[in-house]
């Protein structure tokens, strides 16, 4: 497809920020045969927006976001031409940073870049696609929610096959035998631990109600390290459990990432 005309970025082809791709645009859904994977600086991770959402301003609009660091441009003459730079035209990646070439007051100059700056804009993607991946963050979405997801099944996974599924028949038994660090009775912290480690473990593997269901994992890793083993660890044995209670303290911040059930059901809440 042909690209909108961006006043301030010309030949976006060149700069490389926009990739062959069959996914829907996340703003609008269509399919536009290219996306973006330029920078976006936005409090929400945005990936593939469409060539359209981003020349007529509903994708700046819909996350609040830049497409070019609010920081960086110098002071242009008009505060339309600013606000065209920021919200409706893509920005690109460079190995000095982030600033736009060529912000003076003519916005004919910005619009064709000489020289230095186009050399900047256009002829160094090569050095900006290294530099960008060798001291690439992990703000990728895609692998970074592919990360979340080994982690939140590999580590629910584990505990519930290692540990939860042997909990339930210790219900019945007469009398209870589980240590009971706090003092509510044996049974009673038996049961905390088998819903825990069975059922918060198994709905974290599945991401819905993710982060509730980080919350029993932190508490019952955290009795078991600072208060069963008083926090000698690894002199008492308890490395497992801290590991444990690193990960779901991790996960409890992150959330789940987009391969997750929760993801699904704010996708069709949002829709």
């Amino acid at each position: 497809m042909a690209l909108p005309v961006f006043r301030y970025h010309p030949d976006p082809g060149r700069s490389r920020v926009f990739v062959p791709s069959q996914k829907p645009c996340p703003r609008c859904g269509q399919k536009a045969d290219v996306a973006y994977v330029g920078p976006f600086y936005a409090l929400e991770d945005v990936d593939g927006i469409c060539p359209q959402c981003i020349s007529d301003g509903s994708a700046a609009a819909k996350w609040d976001g830049e497409f070019v660091d609010p920081h960086g441009p110098e002071p242009l003459d008009a505060p339309e031409k600013l606000d065209a730079l920021l919200h409706r035209t893509p920005g690109y990646f460079s190995a000095q940073g982030d600033p736009w070439p060529g912000a003076v007051p003519d916005a004919q100059t910005i619009a064709a870049p000489e020289n230095a700056n186009r050399r900047r804009l256009t002829g160094g993607a090569s050095n900006m696609n290294v530099r960008h991946r060798l001291f690439d963050s992990g703000t990728d979405g895609v692998l970074r929610d592919l990360g979340l997801l080994i982690a939140r099944m590999s580590f629910s996974g584990i505990l519930t096959w290692r540990h939860g599924i042997a909990k339930p028949p210790g219900l019945l038994a007469d009398p209870v035998a589980l240590l009971d660090p706090l003092g509510l009775g044996p049974a009673v912290s038996l049961a905390l631990a088998t819903f825990a480690e069975c059922v918060c473990a198994s709905a974290l593997a599945l991401g819905i109600l993710s982060r509730l269901a980080c919350l029993p994992l932190v508490i019952n890793f955290a009795v078991i390290v600072f208060v069963l083993h008083k926090g000698q660890v690894p002199g008492d044995r308890g490395e497992l459990a801290l590991l444990f209670l690193v990960a779901f303290t991790a996960l409890l911040l992150t959330g789940p990432g987009r391969y997750s059930l929760d993801e699904r059901f704010r996708g069709e809440r949002t829709s």
